[in-house]
């Protein structure tokens, strides 16, 4: 009993450590416009937005008993800002505010007009507040328009997420979730057939209450989950930052992350905490619910695991849950299938009374079967073909030689687990087109409608090299930032590309200097900069 006892009363006188209870900044309302960590270009808002439904002038108070340490002014940023020390170490910072309390007033004003400038900063010595004065007054100097930007900060100057520290928030709605993205995180990696990242729209299944996507995906290799959407709390409709992800795998915690606090050294990660390669292309912000090892933010439940998702041949179930900080949460359910390997057909010969086929095929196969014909509905199955592997998988095959009519070749790959069908073009006259696209760290290089044989060339000052290319429908080759070396890249193959870019990758971690047209422009970065290897497309 003596146990339980201590027990309950260390709990109980724990708690305030944790958990003070501070009076709320502002009688102006109690409701938020902005939330902690939320996305601004560049960094995580280290604040909550209060809102003062557009006008100006209410009180602000002291939470605490404290000392005034720090008053700015400014036009830009945070407009007029009030600092105060509280007794507990904590700080206290107030932003756009209309003006101060008159001793204050009258200590910025001797300032600036012994300096003859607006933009003062002023340390009073001793200038001691008490819980409930008040210290200034709401407004909307700075950026933006009328609200009170309120931080809470350590004794270290670490931005903490007030919402710790005001229980009396009320909100009751779950997060929205709009949409998910499945990024490659390999080179080899495809989602859905393709190497780029696969968005989705999500909607909610009625039965089981949580998201879904609206068809299914298809994976091989290592990926990635970003998320897309929002939180609202009761009583307004201003878009708020979720508070905590989590992913799982089966029933096993692979990802973790939330938003307690976030140091200014750390702020810069922002860019990477989102995926950035999708914000360019669509405008929209994609949460990451993995991490790799380049991002530093303390956000991440480091025993927890990255969230990076490998899927072979076999289904993975994952389930993601999405918090704010009242712990409403919403959840999505995604299964990413296993994407069955796909024969790669190089080219094809026909001679005297024969097709020969030169292609790799997948492993484990159990059946495998040939069909011609002028469209699909009136193909005819190959009564017999000869195999003879060459190297690992890849094949030649020597099939009878199609009707002259014939303008379609299927081939029929039975697994054991599923039938799957694949489609070629012979005699094909249609136009091949070539698109050139990035995403991120890739060079994506893509044809639409290759039908005859050709090859990828590839040349530096290194000198040059040849990649014989698939035949299909759409055919992928991915170039990643690690395959490329500094100087001129020259890129030849199908469908008229014909290409030269001056490459310069640069690297997380590593320092380094970029310099183009004759030195007019260069980019440098330290050994200290953290960010994702990005291609970046500059013109004149």
């Amino acid at each position: 009993m003596r146990s339980s006892i201590l027990f309950l009363i260390t709990i109980l006188t724990a708690l305030p450590l944790t958990a003070q209870h501070y009076l709320w900044p502002t009688n102006a309302s109690p409701y938020l416009s902005s939330s902690f960590c939320e996305y601004r270009p560049g960094h995580f808002h280290a604040a909550i937005d209060i809102k003062t439904w557009n006008r100006e002038g209410y009180p602000c108070y002291a939470l605490e008993d404290g000392v005034v340490e720090r008053v700015r002014m400014s036009v830009f940023g945070g407009g007029k800002a009030l600092y105060i020390r509280l007794t507990d170490g904590h700080l206290a910072v107030y932003f756009h505010l209309q003006r101060f309390i008159k001793p204050l007033e009258e200590m910025i004003f001797r300032k600036q007009i012994r300096e003859e400038r607006y933009a003062v900063e002023i340390r009073p010595k001793g200038f001691k507040v008490k819980k409930g004065q008040v210290v200034a007054y709401t407004g909307q100097t700075g950026i933006g328009v009328p609200h009170l930007h309120f931080e809470i900060r350590d004794k270290n100057n670490v931005p903490l997420n007030p919402l710790r520290f005001y229980p009396q928030v009320k909100d009751h709605r779950p997060p929205t979730l709009q949409q998910v993205a499945i990024i490659p995180l390999d080179a080899s990696t495809t989602v859905n057939g393709r190497h780029a990242p696969l968005v989705l729209e999500l909607h909610k299944n009625k039965k089981t209450a949580s998201y879904v996507p609206r068809e299914p995906v298809y994976v091989r290799g290592r990926v990635g989950l970003a998320l897309k959407g929002y939180d609202r709390a009761d009583g307004v409709y201003n878009k708020l930052a979720f508070y905590k992800t989590a992913l799982y795998a089966g029933a096993r915690r692979i990802f973790e992350q939330k938003f307690d606090l976030m140091p200014f050294s750390k702020t810069g990660q922002v860019e990477i905490f989102i995926h950035h390669p999708l914000k360019s292309k669509t405008g929209g912000r994609f949460q990451k619910l993995y991490k790799e090892s380049f991002n530093t933010l303390p956000v991440y439940d480091e025993q927890t695991g990255n969230g990076m998702v490998r899927v072979g041949d076999s289904a993975r179930v994952l389930r993601v849950d999405v918090s704010d900080f009242k712990g409403n949460t919403s959840h999505l359910r995604l299964t990413l299938n296993a994407a069955p390997l796909t024969p790669d057909l190089y080219r094809y010969t026909m001679y005297d009374s024969a097709l020969y086929l030169d292609c790799v095929l997948p492993p484990r196969l159990k059946e495998l079967n040939f069909y011609s014909g002028a469209t699909e509905k009136n193909a005819r199955k190959a009564d017999a073909y000869e195999i003879h592997f060459t190297q690992g998988q890849r094949a030649v095959i020597r099939m009878p030689r199609p009707a002259s009519r014939d303008t379609l070749l299927g081939m029929e790959l039975h697994t054991g687990r599923d039938v799957r069908r694949y489609e070629y073009v012979l005699q094909y006259g249609g136009k091949t087109e070539a698109v050139f696209s990035h995403w991120g760290k890739w060079l994506r290089l893509q044809w639409n409608n290759l039908f005859h044989p050709d090859s990828l060339y590839i040349g530096s000052d290194t000198g040059q090299h040849a990649v014989v290319l698939p035949l299909g429908r759409h055919v992928e080759r991915v170039l990643t930032a690690r395959d490329l070396r500094k100087g001129l890249l020259q890129i030849k193959g199908p469908g008229g590309l014909d290409t030269t870019f001056h490459i310069f990758p640069l690297f997380p971690g590593q320092a380094d200097t970029a310099v183009y047209w004759d030195n007019r422009l260069r980019v440098s970065v330290s050994s200290r900069t953290v960010y994702d290897t990005l291609l970046l497309t500059l013109r004149r």
